[in-house]
Protein backbone atom coordinates (compact mmCIF):
# COMPACT_ATOMS: atom_id res chain seq x y z
CA UNK A 1 0.00 0.00 0.00
CA UNK A 2 1.75 3.14 -1.23
CA UNK A 3 0.99 6.43 0.44
CA UNK A 4 -0.29 9.14 -1.86
CA UNK A 5 1.15 12.52 -0.94
CA UNK A 6 -1.34 15.16 0.02
CA UNK A 7 0.13 18.01 -1.98
CA UNK A 8 -1.31 21.00 -0.15
CA UNK A 9 -0.81 20.86 3.60
CA UNK A 10 0.78 18.65 6.18
CA UNK A 11 -1.15 18.95 9.40
CA UNK A 12 0.44 18.40 12.79
CA UNK A 13 -0.39 15.24 14.75
CA UNK A 14 -2.73 17.22 16.99
CA UNK A 15 -4.52 18.67 13.96
CA UNK A 16 -4.79 15.23 12.34
CA UNK A 17 -6.36 13.86 15.52
CA UNK A 18 -8.92 16.68 15.38
CA UNK A 19 -9.72 15.84 11.75
CA UNK A 20 -10.05 12.15 12.69
CA UNK A 21 -12.37 13.01 15.58
CA UNK A 22 -14.46 15.15 13.23
CA UNK A 23 -14.71 12.26 10.74
CA UNK A 24 -15.83 9.90 13.53
CA UNK A 25 -18.43 12.40 14.79
CA UNK A 26 -19.72 12.93 11.25
CA UNK A 27 -20.05 9.18 10.71
CA UNK A 28 -22.00 8.84 13.99
CA UNK A 29 -24.30 11.73 12.98
CA UNK A 30 -24.90 10.04 9.63
CA UNK A 31 -25.89 6.83 11.44
CA UNK A 32 -28.23 8.77 13.73
CA UNK A 33 -29.92 10.43 10.77
CA UNK A 34 -30.08 7.51 8.35
CA UNK A 35 -29.79 4.46 10.59
CA UNK A 36 -26.81 2.29 11.48
CA UNK A 37 -27.73 -0.52 9.08
CA UNK A 38 -27.44 1.54 5.90
CA UNK A 39 -23.68 2.13 6.01
CA UNK A 40 -21.03 -0.31 7.18
CA UNK A 41 -17.33 0.38 7.27
CA UNK A 42 -16.05 -1.01 10.58
CA UNK A 43 -12.46 -1.39 9.35
CA UNK A 44 -12.15 2.35 8.69
CA UNK A 45 -13.88 3.18 11.99
CA UNK A 46 -11.45 0.89 13.83
CA UNK A 47 -8.41 2.39 12.13
CA UNK A 48 -9.61 5.90 13.00
CA UNK A 49 -10.22 4.92 16.64
CA UNK A 50 -6.83 3.21 16.86
CA UNK A 51 -5.12 6.20 15.27
CA UNK A 52 -6.78 8.61 17.69
CA UNK A 53 -5.86 6.36 20.63
CA UNK A 54 -2.24 5.99 19.50
CA UNK A 55 -1.79 9.73 19.03
CA UNK A 56 -3.54 10.44 22.33
CA UNK A 57 -1.49 8.11 24.47
CA UNK A 58 -2.43 4.49 24.25
CA UNK A 59 -3.79 1.37 22.63
CA UNK A 60 -7.35 0.06 22.81
CA UNK A 61 -8.81 -3.20 24.08
CA UNK A 62 -10.81 -5.45 21.77
CA UNK A 63 -14.06 -4.55 23.53
CA UNK A 64 -13.38 -0.80 23.39
CA UNK A 65 -12.51 -1.05 19.70
CA UNK A 66 -15.71 -2.97 18.96
CA UNK A 67 -17.79 -0.42 20.86
CA UNK A 68 -16.11 2.49 19.09
CA UNK A 69 -16.86 0.97 15.70
CA UNK A 70 -20.47 0.40 16.78
CA UNK A 71 -20.39 -3.26 15.78
CA UNK A 72 -20.89 -6.52 17.67
CA UNK A 73 -17.76 -8.15 19.09
CA UNK A 74 -17.91 -10.96 16.52
CA UNK A 75 -17.93 -8.47 13.64
CA UNK A 76 -15.10 -6.50 15.22
CA UNK A 77 -13.03 -9.65 15.71
CA UNK A 78 -13.55 -10.66 12.08
CA UNK A 79 -12.42 -7.23 10.87
CA UNK A 80 -9.48 -7.22 13.29
CA UNK A 81 -8.38 -10.47 11.64
CA UNK A 82 -8.52 -8.82 8.22
CA UNK A 83 -6.65 -5.75 9.45
CA UNK A 84 -4.02 -7.98 11.06
CA UNK A 85 -3.61 -10.00 7.84
CA UNK A 86 -2.89 -6.73 6.04
CA UNK A 87 -0.40 -5.82 8.80
CA UNK A 88 -2.37 -2.72 9.75
CA UNK A 89 -2.82 -3.64 13.42
CA UNK A 90 -0.99 -5.63 16.07
CA UNK A 91 -2.52 -7.65 18.87
CA UNK A 92 -0.66 -8.10 22.14
CA UNK A 93 -1.52 -9.30 25.63
CA UNK A 94 -2.36 -6.63 28.19
CA UNK A 95 0.46 -6.49 30.75
CA UNK A 96 -1.96 -5.33 33.44
CA UNK A 97 -4.76 -7.81 32.75
CA UNK A 98 -3.86 -11.15 31.17
CA UNK A 99 -7.46 -11.72 30.10
CA UNK A 100 -7.45 -8.73 27.79
CA UNK A 101 -5.88 -8.24 24.38
CA UNK A 102 -4.56 -4.85 23.40
CA UNK A 103 -4.81 -3.65 19.82
CA UNK A 104 -2.28 -1.24 18.37
CA UNK A 105 -2.21 0.47 15.00
CA UNK A 106 0.82 -0.45 12.88
CA UNK A 107 3.11 2.24 11.45
CA UNK A 108 2.00 1.64 7.86
CA UNK A 109 -1.63 2.15 8.94
CA UNK A 110 -0.66 5.36 10.73
CA UNK A 111 0.94 6.63 7.51
CA UNK A 112 -2.13 5.67 5.44
CA UNK A 113 -4.60 7.23 7.89
CA UNK A 114 -2.55 10.43 8.05
CA UNK A 115 -2.41 10.59 4.25
CA UNK A 116 -6.18 10.13 4.06
CA UNK A 117 -6.87 12.72 6.77
CA UNK A 118 -4.62 15.24 5.00
CA UNK A 119 -6.44 14.44 1.76
CA UNK A 120 -9.84 14.96 3.41
CA UNK A 121 -8.68 18.25 4.90
CA UNK A 122 -7.30 19.33 1.51
CA UNK A 123 -10.70 18.58 -0.03
CA UNK A 124 -12.40 20.80 2.53
CA UNK A 125 -9.90 23.59 1.81
CA UNK A 126 -10.45 23.36 -1.94
CA UNK A 127 -14.24 23.36 -1.49
CA UNK A 128 -13.94 26.41 0.75
CA UNK A 129 -11.70 28.22 -1.74
CA UNK A 130 -14.17 27.71 -4.59
CA UNK A 131 -17.11 28.70 -2.45
CA UNK A 132 -18.41 25.22 -1.70
CA UNK A 133 -18.23 25.60 2.08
Amino acid sequence: MDAVPSGRVNLSNAQLVQVALSVVRTRRRREALLGPDLFADPAWDMLLDLYIAEMSGGPLSVSTLAAGAAVPATTALRWMGVLQQHELIWREPDDKDGRRTIIRVAPKAIAAVETMLNHLFDGFLVAHEIGGL
